[in-house]
């Protein structure tokens, strides 16, 4: 199931659509999901072992207001901005 970003709405493959809520995100598909990185020039890539669990993975913090928080990349790039 491979998604597509137009912004910050993602469309699942199933038509399925989510609105992403982490400001890191910067899209997903197949079994990674790639987010801002630590720096200007780079970003920061997730692989997961299937394309099911990164799916997972993205509805439980990606597109959710409060589990974005809770994710370890998404607490790193936090505070990048409170440096």
């Amino acid at each position: 199931m491979e998604t597509i970003r137009k912004d910050k709405e993602v469309f699942m493959a199933n038509s399925e659509i989510r609105y992403v809520v982490c400001p890191f995100y910067r899209t997903a598909g197949g079994h990674e999901v790639t987010c801002e990185g630590v720096t200007d020039a780079s970003q920061t890539k997730l692989s997961f072992p299937s394309n099911t669990e990164r799916i997972g993975y993205c509805k439980r913090h990606c597109f959710s207001m409060v589990g974005h928080r809770r994710c370890r990349v998404a607490e790193m790039l936090y505070r990048k901005y409170d440096e």
